[in-house]
């Protein structure tokens, strides 16, 4: 894999990560709630990017 996708994979999984752990400790964060649904179009785009290379 090119390093561009890793990195960019890792850093999606570190967002929703953080999310998650943040959430769990105060549900009361507004951020929480933008981090993963800033994350998961990286994850998606990601996924096409890797699938549909041409």
């Amino acid at each position: 894999m090119r390093p561009d996708i890793v990195s960019t994979l890792v850093l999606a999984v570190v967002a929703l990560v953080l999310a998650v752990v943040a959430s769990t400790k105060d549900p009361g964060l507004p951020l929480v709630r933008v981090v993963p649904s800033l994350a998961f179009p990286v994850l998606a785009g990601w996924l096409v990017k890797v699938f549909y290379q041409e």
